[in-house]
């Protein structure tokens, strides 16, 4: 007998919506990263679809919110927006799946390697 799966969503579209921002949409612009990732193939460099996928979910944000309350941020070389009134910045990232969960640390699915820590540290983004 199959064991039963237990989901216990938690609502948060009040709580988004009160940043400004909705759920659907953070869904689409995901969605949209995901899609534009299929185009990603072996014969590509190593590392390019994560970096895909982050430049497109960026791009998904800004042109989903710019305009409403949202504004284009590129501090620390990050693709992010901001919104000044919620004191909120969206920055795409590649967490494991234990992102969202407040009972386990998420990581990074793709761990940084030293290269990654020197190129952070002279952007001084770590």
């Amino acid at each position: 007998m199959p064991e039963a799966i237990i989901w216990n969503p938690v609502e948060v579209r009040n709580e988004v919506s009160a940043l400004g921002l909705d759920v659907d949409g953070l869904i689409d612009c995901v969605r949209y990263a995901e899609r534009e990732k299929s185009f990603v193939t072996d014969n590509d460099a190593v590392g390019f679809g994560s970096l895909v996928v982050y430049d497109k979910a960026g791009r998904a944000l800004r042109e989903k919110y710019l305009g409403s309350g949202w504004v284009k941020d590129d501090s620390d070389n990050q693709c992010a927006i901001k919104n000044s009134r919620t004191m909120v910045r969206v920055v795409p990232c590649n967490f494991d799946e234990f992102a969202g969960n407040r009972l386990v640390r998420p990581t990074n699915k793709s761990p940084k390697g030293e290269i990654s820590r020197k190129k952070s540290m002279c952007n001084k983004t770590a």
